[in-house]
């Protein structure tokens, strides 16, 4: 899991103006502009574990282990997040993740035991942009290599 970095600002508010300094997390993903079509399929409840994984998802790969720890750590942030008024069961998350992998934002890596996924990138990239091609590139050959499906990470017509 990769943890949040911060950047302060420091502003001039107030009556009369006082320095104030105000923290902003600067940790994110890079998000392609060809999601939309996916993302518009997905509830909210979805969109927000989505987003969360992107969070946690390693910074070289997009590579993460989703197992019934980080499950509950979502259920326990969206509990908070929202005052108690949304907790799902560890049911209904494993839910959220095949609506997730069923249109290729996730990737299983391997078979359902492993718990090992990759968030396409194709969609969503951590690390660099070099690290995105070569991600792309290993999971495109490894998966052809194991006769696996490659439709979500390469546009099909490109395939013919």
């Amino acid at each position: 899991m990769t943890a949040l970095t911060y950047i302060q600002i420091s502003v001039n508010i107030g009556s009369p103006k006082r320095t104030k300094k105000l923290s902003f997390v600067s940790s994110g993903v890079t998000l392609f502009f060809n999601t939309q079509h996916l993302f518009i399929q997905l509830n909210p409840k979805e969109r927000a574990l989505f987003d969360y994984l992107c969070e946690r998802m390693n910074k070289v790969d997009n590579s993460l282990r989703i197992d019934t720890k980080l499950k509950e750590d979502f259920i326990r942030h969206i509990s908070k997040i929202t005052g108690k008024q949304i907790s799902p069961s560890i049911k209904r998350v494993t839910s959220y993740l095949k609506n997730l992998v069923t249109p290729g934002l996730l990737i299983l890596n391997g078979d359902k035991l492993s718990e090992s996924y990759f968030v396409n990138p194709k969609y969503v990239f951590k690390g660099t942009a070099k690290q995105r091609i070569a991600t792309i590139k290993l999971l495109i050959e490894s998966r052809d290599k194991l006769g696996y499906d490659n439709t979500m990470l390469v546009n099909t017509h490109e395939l013919k």
